[in-house]
């Protein structure tokens, strides 16, 4: 049974996202205060996907898998399909490592570089993978495509 607290806590958490829905996401600070409001009270790992339109204004966040995301397979033409629907020009995959450190597996590095491969030639855009723990993530393709950080293509 949900306490005061959790009540008060699952309301601002509520309020939260639907403030940060009305910006665009238009840098990474803003897309991870997003992410950490978003799994702050996930009870496993799971992984989705936001959808972003052509101004990077949110559209849609969908459950990709839930359990162990450690061996996600993010299914490329799934998202694909997702953001025809949606008629997103963009999106962003995350995933929580639950009370985990925010260091890329192989498995989270293999995963960035088959969708940065996908749709490097696409009109649809993958703005980023993010993985998030408690109030803190870690960006993989915005690193890695400035610093060469994990050895993403």
């Amino acid at each position: 049974e949900k306490g005061k607290h959790d009540f008060l806590l699952d309301i601002l958490q509520k309020i939260e996202i639907d403030k940060m829905r009305k910006y665009p996401f238009n840098s990474r600070s803003n897309i991870g205060y997003y992410l950490t409001w978003y799994y702050f009270f996930a009870p496993e790992e799971y992984a989705c996907a936001v959808y972003l339109d052509e101004q990077n204004h949110y559209i849609d966040t969908s459950p990709l898998q839930t359990g162990d995301c450690k061996h996600t397979d993010f299914i490329p033409d799934k998202i694909a399909s997702e953001c025809k629907l949606r008629r997103a020009h963009s999106f962003i995959v995350a995933h929580n490592h639950k009370n985990k450190p925010l260091t890329p597996s192989p498995e989270d590095i293999a995963t960035t570089n088959a969708l940065y491969s996908r749709f490097k030639n696409e009109n649809i855009k993958f703005t980023d993978h993010y993985i998030v723990s408690g109030f803190d993530y870690v960006t993989l393709l915005s690193k890695t495509l400035s610093e060469r950080r994990y050895d993403v293509i």
